[in-house]
C-alpha cells in the first residue's frame, strides 16, 4: 500500500519546519499536522509489519501513541539529564537532534525533502530505531545478538517472548501447551502459588512504596492496558498526553531497574499476582484523592470488573 496523498515539497518543507520549531506534531497547524501525522502513523506502521507480518498494533499502540512516541525520540534522543524535575523540562530545549539534521540539510546539494525523508522515514533513517523502541516497549520481545553468516560476527535481534499457549510442535497431542511443559516440571500449581503469593505481594509494597503518585497512576494504567495517552490518565496525573506517555516508559524503566536490584523476589507472575499489585496500587491512590484521579480510579475498577463500556 502506497501513501498517494500528494503535498508539494516546499509544503511538506515548511510542516517539517514548524514541527522542528513547535516540537510536537500535534501542536502544528491543523494542516500540518493532518499531514504529519499520516507520514509519521503509515511509516511507523510499514516498518511494524516488517517484523511481524500481519500483526494488527492497534490494540498495543494506537495512532496518538505513535505519534507521541515519534516526538518524543526525536526531543530525547540525545538524552534527556537524569536531574529530578527533568520531565517538567520543556521539550523544546532539546534540539540537539534536530538542529544535527537541519545543518545536514543546509550542507546538502540535494533537494531539502530528500535529505529529510532519508533521515528521517527513509529505510535507514531514525525512524527504524523509533520502531525498534517502540516494540521493546509495547511488546514482549527481548534484544539479543545472534550468529550472522559464517564469519563469526553477531548481529542485533528483537527476539519475541514465546507464549505460554503455543502448541508444542513436536508433541504428538497438539492440544499440549507450553506452559504445561513448563508446569510439569514444577511443584503442583496450588502449593507452588501458595509458597509464593505471599512473598510477591510483599515484595510488591515494597516497589510501590517507592512510587510517586503520579507513577503509581501511569504504572496502574499500564497494568490494565489502559493506553498512555488515555484522557482520563492525563487529567488524573495533571499533564498533558505526551508526558503521560513519557512517564510511563520512565515508570516501566524503573520498575524493572528495581526488580534488577531485587534480585531475591519471586518471579512467578500469575494472574494472582497480577490482581494483588493492582489491588495495592488502588488502595495506595485512595488518600487525598482529586476527582480527577476519583473519576479515574472508577474507571480502572470498572475494567477489573468487566463492566467498563
Amino acid at each position: 500500500m502506497k501513501d498517494e496523498t500528494y503535498i508539494a515539497p516546499e509544503d511538506e518543507l515548511a510542516a517539517w519546519n514548524a514541527w522542528k520549531k513547535i516540537c510536537f506534531i500535534d501542536g502544528c497547524p491543523p494542516e500540518q499536522r493532518e499531514y504529519l501525522r499520516r507520514r509519521v502513523i503509515y511509516r511507523v506502521n510499514e516498518e511494524l509489519q516488517k517484523y511481524y507480518p500481519d500483526e494488527y498494533w492497534d490494540d498495543r499502540i494506537s495512532p496518538d501513541e505513535m505519534v507521541i512516541e515519534f516526538d518524543l525520540f526525536l526531543a530525547y534522543k540525545d538524552g534527556v539529564p537524569s536531574e529530578p524535575g527533568t520531565s517538567k523540562i520543556p521539550r523544546h530545549n532539546f534540539k540537539q537532534h534536530k538542529d544535527f539534521l537541519w545543518h545536514k540539510l543546509s550542507l546538502s546539494s540535494d533537494p531539502p525533502m530528500q535529505v529529510l525523508n532519508g533521515r528521517i522515514l527513509g529505510p535507514k533513517g531514525m525512524i527504524t530505531d523509533m520502531v525498534r523502541k517502540l516494540i521493546k516497549t509495547y511488546y514482549q520481545v527481548s534484544e539479543e545478538r545472534v550468529p550472522c553468516g559464517t564469519n563469526g560476527k553477531t548481529v542485533r535481534r528483537l527476539i519475541r517472548t514465546r507464549s505460554l499457549q503455543a502448541p508444542l510442535q513436536a508433541s504428538e497431542d497438539a492440544n499440549y501447551k507450553l506452559e504445561e511443559h513448563i508446569a510439569s516440571d514444577q511443584l503442583p500449581p496450588d502449593e507452588l502459588l501458595a509458597q509464593n503469593i505471599d512473598d510477591m505481594r510483599k515484595a510488591l509494597e515494597r516497589l510501590v512504596a517507592t512510587l510517586t503518585k503520579e507513577e503509581k497512576l501511569v504504572l496502574l494504567a499500564k497494568l490494565l492496558k489502559v493506553n498512555a495517552s488515555a484522557p482520563s490518565l492525563a487529567r488524573a496525573i495533571g499533564r498533558s498526553k505526551s508526558t503521560a506517555c513519557a512517564l510511563s516508559n520512565q515508570v516501566q524503566e524503573k520498575v524493572q531497574r528495581w526488580y534488577q536490584r531485587n534480585d531475591d523476589v519471586p518471579k512467578l507472575v500469575t494472574v494472582e499476582v497480577h490482581q494483588a499489585f493492582c489491588e495495592l496500587l488502588i488502595t495506595s491512590l485512595q488518600h487525598d484523592v482529586s476527582p480527577e484521579e476519583q473519576s479515574f480510579l472508577r474507571e480502572v475498577q470498572q475494567i477489573r470488573t468487566g463492566t467498563c463500556c
